[in-house]
């Protein structure tokens, strides 16, 4: 597990867990995954952390039935495939969007993915 702690200057942090061990939490249910990312928490920065935690919330990404746990990456020095995926084709006629599209730091965001719809919004309008 892998956290983001406090982007952008905001009060919250992210954690991202992926493989069989994702899959293992999805199907414990959020109590336990919130159990697991405040041990981590704990692990990494002892037990003090417990104090400056406030609630959390976990998603249901991985039984989401539109995404299904999907999340874009792209492999080292490919970078310049986010830029190829958001280029309209045949004509503007088929425009992908989402967060694997950006190339301006929000891949991998709730707020590139808002974005990137909007552009191809406007492009196709």
């Amino acid at each position: 597990m892998f956290f983001h702690a406090w982007p952008s200057g905001r009060g919250y942090i992210i954690g991202f867990i992926g493989g069989p061990a994702a899959w293992d939490l999805a199907r414990a249910g959020p109590a336990d995954a919130e159990k697991f990312a405040r041990a981590e928490l704990r692990r990494y920065l002892g037990a003090g952390a417990d104090r400056a935690l406030g609630p959390a919330v976990v998603t249901r990404w991985g039984t989401d039935p539109l995404h299904r746990g999907a999340y874009t990456y792209a492999r080292p020095g490919r970078f310049g495939a986010r830029a190829a995926l958001g280029q309209p084709l045949g004509d503007g006629r088929l425009i992908f969007a989402g967060e694997a599209t950006r190339i301006d730091g929000l891949a991998g965001t709730v707020g590139g993915a808002w974005l990137a719809g909007r552009d191809a919004a406007r492009t196709v309008a």
